[in-house]
């Protein structure tokens, strides 16, 4: 017990100093960051036709960077609070609000999974030091640093907060929050689609609701124009595959065409199947949903990795009951996932050219794995 409680403080004590070190190194004002700051001066402007256009200037000035903007036309107010700020202290507060938000998401996950966990004082301190130490080397939590800053720890919260809120019945808030979820990260809508489908009538209708509303709110606010645009994004990234260094999709090992739409339809078949079969509990069924997004998606930067996490929270509390092969698994499906390191994939693609299978082989094994794990286990049980 005496040593389990004290790694737990040495973890959170690591990821306390991990995030102070993430948000001082001024690093990333190139890459995401420029993103988010320059469609927050857009917006701020009024310059909505120019969101899906990085390279145009904004107010006869340069933007900080040239990186497309994927989120929807009303998301893009979220950031008009930096573009209050030069890019210097935009980018401290932006990293400021990634940790917090990490934070929170965390506390909410920690506690919804350590339900899970027997009840007993030694199952719930070692409940504990598995969740820290786990957070702690998630590499996909700590690329968000070395790009400036990401909005993937918001949307884990909102979906944390989602989690929360399905699990005691309260839809109308749940639905919030998935919502605002996807209008941050549209790629994230096929999970939102795939639980609608499974999750009542109440919850559905609450998504077509405020689905409804946020559209509406988007078209007045935005124009339509921007949302032509938007859909013509939405269109051409349905099926492109980003290089193997930047992605870690099951998708690297089709490529683009009809192989890959034939291994999504294959994807979205097994998981309304295991739905179907399984009738898994809200835990469940909110871990698959996201589980299924990454799947489904022809590019998972690094950082979407973070939504597997539910699904680690799942093997820590409830580890202890599954079979060894299960374990080892998830073990391997967490090693592979937490080694996708952004430096790491840029030092391989430099120094070792000739090994590219071997590497996308790395980057979409954790995804592989688990939709193998999901797919293996039985009616009736949880994953």
């Amino acid at each position: 017990m005496r040593r389990l409680r004290l790694a737990t403080r040495a973890c959170l004590a690591l990821l306390v100093a991990g995030n102070i070190a993430g948000i001082l190194v001024p690093a990333g004002l190139g890459w995401d960051f420029a993103n988010f700051y320059d469609t927050g001066r857009r917006a701020s402007a009024g310059l909505f036709d120019d969101l899906y256009h990085p390279e145009r200037p904004i107010l006869g000035a340069a933007p900080q960077g040239t990186l497309a903007f994927y989120g929807t036309p009303l998301s893009a107010w979220f950031y008009v609070p930096m573009s209050w700020l030069p890019p210097g202290q935009a980018l401290l507060w932006f990293k400021i609000q990634n940790a917090l938000a990490f934070a929170v998401a965390l506390g909410v996950l920690f506690l919804e999974f350590r339900r899970l966990s027997p009840p007993d004082q030694y199952s719930q301190a070692r409940f504990a030091a598995g969740f820290a130490c786990a957070a702690l080397l998630y590499q996909p939590f700590w690329t968000v640093y070395r790009v400036g800053g990401q909005t993937t720890p918001t949307v884990l919260l909102s979906i944390a907060l989602a989690l929360s809120a399905h699990l005691r019945a309260r839809f109308g808030w749940a639905a919030l929050a998935w919502v605002v979820a996807i209008l941050i990260k549209p790629a994230f809508g096929p999970g939102l689609i795939l639980l609608a489908g499974f999750s009542g009538w109440r919850f559905f209708f609450s998504i077509a609701g405020f689905s409804a509303v946020a559209g509406l709110l988007s078209v007045v606010t935005t124009g339509w124009a921007v949302h032509r645009d938007f859909l013509e994004m939405l269109r051409n990234n349905a099926a492109l595959v980003y290089p193997w260094f930047y992605n870690s999709s099951i998708y690297l090992l089709t490529g683009e065409g009809a192989l890959s739409w034939t291994l999504k339809l294959a994807a979205l078949a097994s998981f309304l199947w295991m739905l179907h079969r399984r009738r898994p509990g809200p835990r469940e069924k909110v871990t698959m949903a996201l589980f299924f997004a990454l799947l489904f998606a022809s590019t998972v930067w690094e950082h979407y990795l973070a939504l597997l996490f539910p699904f680690f929270c799942f093997a820590i509390a409830r580890g202890a009951n599954w079979s060894p092969s299960v374990r080892w698994t998830v073990a391997a499906m967490f090693a592979l996932a937490a080694s996708q390191n952004l430096i790491l994939a840029l030092l391989l693609r430099d120094h070792f050219p000739s090994a590219e299978f071997i590497w996308k082989v790395w980057k979409a094994a954790p995804l592989l794995l688990g939709w193998a794990l999901l797919m293996k286990q039985p009616a009736n049980r949880r994953p």
